[in-house]
């Protein structure tokens, strides 16, 4: 009886409204975790399109995807302004549904070309929207919990289609890809809009409704009437400022968030994630793995969910900072120990089974400490960090940034490796990773348990320090 006491009165609407929304960006996640059970059956002799795919056109399909989302992620904060992230989101999962009907049935390179494009043209929109509607839905007691439901949706959509993806036939794996996004929208669909959204275009009484409905049962009406009054006095304050691009890019008060959240995904988008999502069943058969690359898979596609949920559970208890910390520090050594097995199989052309345990082991702890920090942290510090008046073109330039960062390596990454070796491609992330430390450590600031007033203020003090101590070098 305590327990569901206990869960009527809970947040649970926040955290299911959260983990709809994430459904968006699980429908994502299935386009790239898809490419790696199918990536071998592609270039096989028993290739569904007829006949096997080039390492060239292999790139491409990978990369392709991230070109759409760099189209039109220009258009993704404009949409969110004047709709809000909720119908932005189911856009963007009925577009991520349609592609799978040609890419189930494709019979040429051309078709796949289409369908993933297509499929990344709701990218930009998806990931911005859901970082906006799952930061402004939550309190700040569990606003980091609900951040990072992106994460643990995005990793068990990973873990279904690495565990079932090598065992099912080509067409299967499609269908079963396409229930992300359709679950996505029966779900959604009944969900409220975010209230800052509501009240930004003149709709209190709906912003009310919203806060209603997102509350826990056992709370008095005057205290969701004081949060609505506390997000009134937020968004007045924040849109005393202009609200624009050039606003952004030219006033100095968000160049600090700015650089910090550069940087973080700078991180978190050289590190690797994506090219080795894509290619880590071809990575385990390049590696002499004691273990075959379809067993592989399934305990990649498991591992990474304890880590997940462990995140959940400290990310507003120990902090986004350690976190980010120690998240880069496992994957720095778990990366860089990939590149000296490769290294010495490559170069040595020694007797490498003794060490055959390496790659499997590696990727294993690489995937167990990113989602501690490195793969979940920049979308809650986007949704943290900008303030009200400028928070969709912020996260938007974000999002762009980071496809077109993901894009990079995914092209870059059959090229290098084929050119110079994969020791080089994971000495390359295991430094990023490396640099990603010292970057956590130096500028990130803290922000559990604050709400959006107190991070600016926070942000706007640190500024001032910064220019004093400016002012003291340059005056001795």
């Amino acid at each position: 009886m305590m327990k569901l006491d206990s869960l009527k009165n809970g947040r649970y609407m926040q955290y299911f409204a959260a983990f709809s929304a994430s459904l968006a960006v699980g429908s994502n996640t299935v386009y790239t975790t898809w490419l790696s059970p199918t990536i071998p059956k592609l270039q096989s002799k028993q290739s569904p399109l007829g006949y096997p795919l080039t390492s060239a056109e292999t790139s491409w399909i990978v990369a392709i995807g991230l070109l759409g989302s760099i189209v039109t992620c220009p258009l993704a904060a404009p949409l969110i302004k004047k709709i809000g992230p909720k119908k932005s989101l189911l856009y963007g999962a009925g577009i991520y549904a349609v592609p799978w009907i040609p890419i189930t049935f494709a019979k040429s390179i051309w078709t796949l070309y289409a369908g993933r494009f297509i499929a990344g043209c709701a990218t930009g929109i998806v990931n911005s929207a859901v970082t906006i509607y799952n930061s402004e839905i939550a309190e700040q007691e569990i606003r980091g919990k609900c951040g990072n439901t992106f994460t643990i949706v995005k990793l068990l959509a990973h873990f279904v289609i690495l565990s079932i993806g090598p065992f099912v036939p080509y067409t299967v794996l499609c269908l079963i890809c396409a229930l992300f996004p359709l679950t996505c929208i029966c779900t959604f669909y009944f969900m409220p809009e975010s209230p800052y959204h509501l009240i930004k275009t003149g709709e209190r009484d709906a912003a009310q409704e919203s806060l209603f409905k997102l509350a826990r049962r056992n709370e008095d009406e005057a205290s969701v009437k004081a949060r609505l009054s506390d997000i009134e006095d937020i968004i007045r304050n924040d849109m005393l400022n202009k609200t624009s691009m050039k606003e952004f890019l030219k006033n100095p008060l968000y160049r600090k968030p700015l650089f910090i959240m550069t940087g973080i995904k700078i991180v978190s988008l050289m590190n690797g994630g994506q090219a080795i999502e894509s290619y880590m069943q071809t990575i385990i058969a390049s590696s002499q793995s004691i273990i075959s690359p379809e067993t592989s898979s399934v305990i990649f596609g498991v591992i990474q969910l304890p880590a997940a949920f462990l995140t959940s559970q400290l990310i507003d208890k120990l902090g986004r900072k350690p976190l980010l910390f120690i998240s880069t520090s496992g994957c720095a050594v778990a990366l860089i120990s990939e590149g000296i097995y490769f290294y010495i199989q490559d170069h040595n052309h020694g007797n490498v089974e003794y060490i055959s345990w390496i790659p499997t082991v590696g990727i294993v702890v690489y995937l167990i400490m990113s989602p501690l920090g490195l793969s979940s942290l920049s979308y809650v510090l986007m949704g943290e960090l900008f303030p009200i008046n400028i928070k969709e073109y912020a996260v938007t330039l974000m999002t762009f940034f980071g496809v077109s960062m993901a894009f990079m390596v995914s092209k870059l990454y059959q090229p290098v490796s084929d050119q110079w070796g994969l020791y080089v491609v994971f000495w390359i992330f295991g430094g990023v990773c490396v640099a990603g430390c010292i970057f956590a450590w130096l500028f990130l600031p803290e922000t559990k348990g604050k709400s959006f007033s107190d991070i600016q203020n926070k942000l706007k003090r640190s500024k001032h320090v910064e220019e004093a101590q400016m002012e003291v070098v340059q005056k001795y």
